[in-house]
């Protein structure tokens, strides 16, 4: 959940792919993002939270120097580096710690449901800035939306694991996602896609790395199991750049809301693996709450 969305440019010239690969490639890219709740969950048990998020940041800004050197539009200025890095702490360094906070403190299902919201945020933020009208359609999207994170609270009584701490923190990180994706907006169209997300995630990278080494500087690394670091290499790999690629690629071809139809099937399918993969339980509240936050994340979208 850190990217600002932009259309890359298509080269007429290159040969349509066919609607089952890239329907196929969309649905991958739901799996990997609704997956990486499961495997933040369970990586968040083996690390101090803080410190498996700073190690996760690194790791990605790692991950995405080769797609920055090979897809950066390198239409950067000098002047530009220091918003850009304010952006990659706020939209992808804080993102990702209160992410990593909230899943060792909630459940997949919460989590999942609440950073739905994230259509949401940024559209109160472009409409705080004057990017983005309110419409009747888009206040009654906000106000359902809401009402299902509300209706969720009423299902911790039942489900182990869930707490408001937890579903705060994701809920934050949702926020913070916004400003990235609307502060970032300008930089994203005079600077390109993959400049501005390289910069973001190598910029914040390179920041916490003090903050790895001084919350893990007592830690036995090398005494971490195998699925540890697999964990925060799909993290990093796989939701923060392999997915994002395969978005950007799908949204130069496919209808961005038929894109994001796609993305609405996302907590739903996290909240369907971490009842089978780790046990966590699916109450008719938390299911409840999940169709009001995406009937109201639809209207929003349909609103616009």
């Amino acid at each position: 959940m850190s990217a600002v969305l932009s259309l890359p440019a298509v080269d007429v010239a290159v040969h349509r792919p066919s609607r089952t690969k890239l329907y196929l490639l969309i649905g991958l890219m739901t799996f990997i993002w609704a997956l990486n709740y499961i495997v933040a969950k369970s990586v968040s048990h083996h690390l101090p939270l803080l410190t498996l998020a700073a190690v996760r940041t690194v790791v990605a800004g790692l991950c995405v120097l080769p797609v920055f050197l090979l897809k950066g539009e390198g239409r950067w200025r000098r002047a530009d580096l220091p918003a850009m890095l304010i952006l990659g702490l706020c939209g992808v360094a804080l993102n990702q710690i209160f992410f990593v906070m909230g899943m060792g403190q909630t459940s997949v299902a919460h989590a999942a449901i609440i950073a739905a919201l994230a259509p949401v945020q940024v559209l109160l933020l472009a409409a705080v800035r004057g990017q983005e009208g309110l419409n009747s359609k888009k206040l009654t999207g906000l106000a359902v939306a809401f009402a299902g994170v509300g209706l969720l609270q009423l299902s911790k009584g039942g489900e182990a694991g869930a707490t408001t701490r937890g579903d705060i923190f994701i809920y934050l990180s949702t926020v913070l996602f916004a400003g990235f994706s609307v502060f970032g907006k300008d930089y994203t169209q005079r600077l390109g896609t993959f400049t501005m997300t390289g910069f973001a995630y190598m910029l914040s990278g390179v920041a916490m790395i003090p903050v790895v080494w001084f919350t893990g500087r007592d830690l036995a690394w090398g005494q971490l199991p195998w699925t540890v670091w697999a964990g925060i290499f799909y993290m990093a790999a796989f939701s923060s750049v392999l997915a994002y690629l395969i978005f950007y690629y799908a949204l130069a071809w496919v209808p961005a809301s038929r894109v994001a139809a796609f993305s609405y099937t996302q907590p739903i399918l996290a909240s369907l693996l971490g009842w089978l993969l780790l046990g966590e339980s699916l109450t008719v509240v938390v299911i409840g709450s999940a169709a009001l936050v995406l009937a109201g994340v639809v209207l929003v979208e349909r609103g616009r």
